[in-house]
């Protein structure tokens, strides 16, 4: 099962901007929220090889999103980076 959207329309938007600015060459993403609410995973069919604009734009997510960065997951040219939101 699909996780659940960003309620929020505006943060979504500021998302996909975000994405746009740093890698335009990406124009194919999806992002999904656990059921529970607590992760968020955004999904690339990009293999990163910056490392350094990575780690970047990981801290950059997090701020934008109120999120705690988990892991990277790479798979056959796919990329997933992993948050956990921040609680109250």
């Amino acid at each position: 099962m699909k996780g659940q959207k960003l309620e929020d329309k505006d943060l979504e938007d500021k998302l996909h901007e975000f994405i746009k600015i740093n890698y335009p060459d990406i124009d194919d993403y999806e992002y999904n929220i656990s059921p529970d609410n607590e992760t968020i995973r955004i999904i690339f069919k990009h293999d990163f090889s910056d490392s350094d604009k990575i780690l970047k734009n990981i801290e950059e997510i997090d701020t934008l999103l109120n999120t705690k960065f988990i892991s990277i997951e790479s798979i056959n040219g796919v990329t997933t980076f992993i948050h956990k939101f921040n609680t109250p």
